[in-house]
């Protein structure tokens, strides 16, 4: 197993012990987190709702992920080693702001996950200064969080398997019965355009390009969504 700990976090001295234990007895779990408790520069505990504690089914964590980010605490995992690595060589280097996103997407999209609903870990908040978290919020840090995050669910919802973006997006299907590639590519379409996160909307416009040329889909989005070129042009000629 591979275990992260940042050098101003803290572990509970039980947090090892507890996470193997449930690892060795759970061998189809892919890694396994922990409640986090924040703290600031000076052990002062706060409130914050970042880090859920909830168990869900790995198509609950993808849906959740897609409309809420992320809610896992990196420092809080015990994971695989075998599986750690490969998620280090999946791209990850080319994010800075959300990579811990990008390696939960594409760990859940095969994987099982498990929270120990204890707050196992002080996870320390670093607002400004020279020890400022990753994660802090600058405008900067927004601007770069939004080019990422739009590029991630471009890239994921793009190369997701047909079955389980059904499972995962059933709530969301126009048509529960796209029974077809084609279709369910307009479906992951049209979810994009609804997200109604406006940062995604760089990815709405590549995804929409990419599937339009195809002559056979542009004919499903007008005949099954009444969706024609002159949506399309709406699409990449608003702001909204």
């Amino acid at each position: 197993y591979i275990a992260i700990i940042n050098s101003d976090d803290m572990w509970d001295e039980s947090k090892i012990q507890k996470q193997v234990e449930y690892m060795e007895n759970h061998p189809k779990v892919a890694a396994c987190f922990t409640g986090v408790q924040h703290i600031d520069e000076n052990d002062n505990i706060f409130d914050m709702e970042m880090f859920l504690m909830d168990n869900m089914s790995k198509e609950e964590w993808l849906h959740r992920f897609f409309y809420q980010g992320n809610c896992l605490a990196h420092p809080s995992v015990l994971i695989h080693t075998e599986i750690y690595q490969k998620l280090q060589n999946s791209g990850i280097s080319m994010f800075r702001q959300i990579p811990d996103l990008w390696m939960w997407t594409q760990l859940v999209q095969k994987h099982e996950i498990h929270i120990i609903e204890k707050e196992l870990m002080q996870f320390r908040m670093h607002e400004s200064g020279d020890n400022a978290n990753t994660s802090a919020r600058t405008l900067e840090n927004s601007i770069r969080h939004c080019c990422e995050e739009c590029y991630l669910w471009y890239r994921t919802i793009s190369d997701m398997d047909d079955f389980l973006f059904k499972k995962v997006f059933t709530k969301e299907l126009i048509y529960k019965d796209a029974d077809s590639h084609k279709k369910v590519l307009c479906e992951k379409f049209f979810l994009l355009k609804n997200a109604n996160k406006n940062y995604l909307r760089q990815a709405v416009l590549f995804f929409m390009y990419d599937i339009c040329k195809d002559d056979e889909i542009v004919a499903i989005l007008k005949e099954h969504y009444g969706f024609q070129y002159i949506d399309m042009y709406k699409v990449s000629g608003s702001m909204e």
